[in-house]
């Protein structure tokens, strides 16, 4: 499939760039032509394991370098299968497709740690990262110019091979506290390429100057990334570098997804992305689509994310289709065809439309697999753990020479009336916690307060089990990304209320890579055939062997429910991470890791249920889509649900081309009460379940009131009963599927201070029609729904009026005094952060125009390990830091209480 034939890419050069190009010491490329067009698409070949079976559908363009998967361990490299980026090289070169080197050292790419490798945190002092310190420095030099370079050097341009441009770190601007380091980073590759260097670019935001300005030099081409704004975006991009060409080096046409996240799959409209495309190639700019292809975070190399404004850990999940072009199984999307219309119009070429493309064959769907063997972790551990550390107190995972997996706990513990608590950092990133064997509970590294005290009845041995989820992939919180229990105190005796803790010492940690060398030796022979099915078996962690049989290998897809958490495997293939609280609830399957006949297909629960015995275990099952957000979208929906707007507007599109089963099967849409997430997770699992109104709600909100009044028709066609006495937002509740969604589930409000009215009671029975509506808006409006609804008030009576006006009033000023509060006990914690951790440092003090009450204020800021600026004033906090200009809304998890 040459998709990105159809793209339009070839990339060329322009001539007058050829100052900057000598500027950088590289030459210029043999394909240089008369107009730079630098027509993108981007992917990663380590997230495609086709790339291994003939590279069937893999043409891409932008390619990062994962420095972690290449050397896993200082001076171990690896050039083999997924990572095999030379026989990727020559695959570009004969498809003649020109490559855009992204090789870091960071990444970011939503990969563990961004792409370093793991050791560099080992050290009792984590080596200073991306600076110009020479361990740091000395670590990227022994890749780059002793192993990576040496490599590539056969397929530059100049060496007639198809790498074109090199991409210098990855917007180090957000970091941007070293000027030095990019400039020690140019001199490293221009003194070991020579002049076979091909052109040398950065890659930033513009969201404000200082982006650009940290994150590139004048010898290098500045590129800039975004996803919409282009006429706000290039601009910023211009003033940074007065000439040279324009690129939009990622062009984010989607999002990634968290665990535990509302949305079921990143969503943006097709449409929008086309608009954005076409004022993007109008204004004479380059594009780089990201991502083009996705696909799929195999493994456990998936990332961390960013931890929250609210200090939250975002865990992303395996699947890595970001809404791109292709789908995670590299299906056409109408993404693809929209932006494939814009292309065909703006290059003059018609004959792209012309193209079709089969759609992938895909495994037949089958109910369930049949289970052959199970093993418990204390039957198994003998054959994974192949060391065991013994120390007086717990050891990260990087401090006993474990990346990646699991690391096992224990230790006895005596006789106590205090309880076991877990410190509040302790857990990197989930725990089961077993006691003489018998599950207490698990803990997740997001949990707080009682979720991390266990009562132990006696003496015993005391076992933990964590799960390392992946390392945080961008922002300062990569300093402290170290997994496993964390730090001396992390498991005491004892809580700050009952007195002096108590350290538990002596213990013995057991790494766990879980890497295929490893889970090859499970002892399944002691577990073997019936006695698996038979059940009968405590809660606890536990592995499950399946059979599949397949006649002919497809993509396909695994759908996990009656799991909680683990990974799965193909054939010894990791396909990645797993999680009821979605939104994802399958694992692709890429065809490559299939063999006709038997396939063998092993599950890892951390916290499997109790099973009884002559009950049947929990069986995965083959589908042939993805499943997100606890079940599977309607038709018709599958992209319309990302927030109000969308499913608004896709109810509307189809009430108004009478596609009535459309319009039910979005409003039944409901969530599976099998999957709900767990206390951890403090998001529900499904946006509908986020909005504080129902569709009917949104569809009046909407400004036109034949709109909500076709949907409220199609809804009362389907009420069961227009006798019935229960309030208008029961019976909506009861015709959506699900009872009705509140403010309960979309976090603070004022009622929940006990500042809001009391619900309005029901005046009367209402079925279908304006009447409807009507009294879904006194009932919204009664439960604090109160925007956009003006269109709504003139058939409210004076009296109606007055009372709403009064509710309202008292809404607004509960919301700003809770508001006041909120600011004001944050400044109290920021100052408590900065007393303990920058004593004897100075607070300065900066004149700054407040972006709220536009006085002109001293600001406050504490640096320079915490960020906070607010006007005296008003007390509201600034945009930008005056002095960083870092974006005071990505500090904020830095001040939390």
């Amino acid at each position: 499939m040459t998709c990105l034939a159809v793209l339009g890419g070839i990339a060329k050069f322009h001539k007058s760039f050829a100052r900057m190009l000598a500027a950088s010491r590289a030459p210029v490329s043999p394909r240089l032509g008369e107009r730079f067009c630098w027509h993108a698409a981007a992917s990663s070949i380590f997230r495609a394991p086709a790339v291994t079976q003939g590279f069937q559908r893999l043409q891409r363009f932008a390619v990062y370098v994962p420095w972690n998967l290449h050397e896993p361990e200082p001076g171990v490299y690896n050039f083999e299968g997924r990572c095999d980026l030379p026989a990727f090289l020559c695959l570009c070169q004969e498809l003649e497709l020109d490559v855009l080197l992204r090789p870091g050292p960071y990444i970011c790419a939503e990969w563990d740690f961004g792409g370093l490798p793991w050791w560099l945190l080992r050290g009792r002092d984590p080596v200073p990262l991306r600076s110009s310190d020479p361990q740091f420095l000395e670590a990227v030099e022994r890749w780059w110019c002793g192993e990576l370079l040496p490599r590539i050097r056969p397929h530059l341009a100049s060496n007639g091979g198809s790498i074109i441009a090199m991409q210098v770190e990855n917007e180090y601007g957000y970091w941007g506290i070293d000027p030095g380091y990019l400039e020690k980073l140019r001199a490293m590759l221009l003194d070991t390429l020579g002049s076979e260097c091909p052109l040398l670019f950065t890659s930033d935001g513009t969201f404000w100057p200082d982006l650009q300005a940290n994150g590139g030099l004048d010898s290098m081409l500045r590129t800039a990334n975004f996803g919409s704004e282009p006429s706000q975006r290039l601009p910023e991009l211009r003033a940074a570098q007065p000439r040279g060409p324009l690129c939009n080096m990622e062009f984010w046409i989607g999002w990634f997804d968290a665990w535990g996240a509302l949305t079921g799959k990143s969503f943006r409209d097709p449409r929008d992305v086309a608009r954005t495309l076409r004022r993007i190639l109008e204004a004479g700019a380059s594009v780089n689509f990201f991502v083009f292809h996705g696909g799929t975070s195999f493994g456990f190399c998936g990332a961390g994310g960013n931890i929250s404004q609210v200090g939250q850990y975002e865990p992303q999940v395996t699947s890595y289709d970001y809404g791109g072009l292709l789908d995670e199984a590299g299906e056409i999307t109408p993404k693809y065809l929209r932006c494939r219309e814009v292309l065909a119009d703006f290059l003059k070429k018609p004959e792209i439309l012309e193209r079709t493309f089969p759609k992938t064959r895909r495994l037949p769907e089958s109910p369930g697999l049949e289970i052959e063997a199970s093993l418990s972790l204390e039957q198994a551990l003998p054959c994974l753990a192949k060391e065991c550390v013994k120390s007086a107190v717990p050891l990260s995972a990087e401090q006993v020479g474990l990346g990646y997996g699991y690391i096992f706990y224990r230790t006895k513990v005596p006789a106590s009336d205090l309880p076991l608590t877990f410190g509040g950092e302790a857990i990197r990133d989930f725990a089961s916690v077993l006691f003489d064997g018998q599950v207490l509970g698990t803990i997740y590294r997001n949990d707080s307060g009682p979720s991390r005290e266990f009562r132990v009845p006696k003496a015993g041995r005391l076992e933990v089990l964590v799960e390392m989820m992946g390392r945080v992939n961008f922002g300062p919180a990569l300093l402290q990304e170290r997994k496993g229990l964390v730090g001396p105190g992390s498991v005491q005796l004892g809580t700050p209320f009952t007195g002096p803790l108590r350290a538990i010492l002596g213990w013995e940690i057991l790494p766990l890579p879980m890497d295929e060398g490893s889970l090859a030796q499970l002892p399944w022979g002691t577990a073997q055939g019936s006695a698996a099915r038979k059940g009968g078996w405590e809660r606890g962690p536990r592995f499950f062997l399946y059979s599949l049989y397949v006649q002919n290998p497809a993509d396909g897809f695994l759908a996990l429910e009656g799991f909680s958490k683990g990974f799965a495997c193909v054939n010894g293939f990791n396909l990645g991470r797993y999680w009821k609280v979605g939104p994802q609830q399958t694992l692709y399957i890429p065809y490559p890791v299939l063999r006709r006949g038997r396939n063998e297909v092993l599950v890892f629960d951390i916290d499997s249920p109790k099973l009884a015995e002559g009950q049947r275990p929990p069986a995965p099952r083959i589908v042939s889509e993805a499943i997100w957000s606890s079940g599977v979208l309607p038709v018709g929906a599958k992209e319309a649900v990302a927030n109000v707007s969308e499913l608004r507007d896709s109810l509307w599109e189809a009430a108004l081309n009478s596609k009535t089963e459309v319009v039910r099967s979005l409003l039944e849409f409901r969530v599976d009460p099998a999957c709900k997430p767990s206390s951890s997770i403090s998001r529900p699992p499904h946006p509908l379940r986020c909005l504080q109104w129902t569709p009917l709600i949104a569809l009046a909100a909407s400004g036109s009131a034949d709109r909500a009044q076709v949907v409220a028709e199609l809804l009362s066609a389907q009420s069961p009963s227009t006798e019935s006495s229960e309030p208008v937002e029961g019976q909506l509740g009861k015709a959506c599927g699900e009872r009705p969604l509140g403010v309960q589930h979309c976090g603070g409000s004022a009622a929940a201070d006990g500042a809001g009215p009391e619900r309005v009671p029901r005046s009367g029975t209402v079925t279908s029609g304006p009447a409807l509506i009507k009294e879904v808006l006194r009932q919204a409006l009664a439960r604090q729904h109160v925007s956009e609804l003006d269109p709504h008030l003139g058939d409210l009576q004076p009296e109606e009026l007055e009372s709403l006006e009064g509710q309202l009033e008292a809404l607004v000023h509960a919301v700003r005094k809770r508001r006041q509060y909120w600011l004001e006990r944050r400044l109290e914690s920021a100052q408590r952060k900065h007393d303990e951790v920058c004593r004897g440092r100075q607070t300065l003090e900066e004149e700054q125009c407040c972006v709220v009450c536009s006085e002109f204020q001293k600001s406050v800021l504490f640096m320079p390990c915490r960020h906070l600026c607010t006007c005296r004033e008003c007390a509201a906090p600034l945009q930008l830091c005056p002095i960083c200009r870092t974006s005071i809304e990505e500090k904020l998890h830095c001040i939390q209480p």
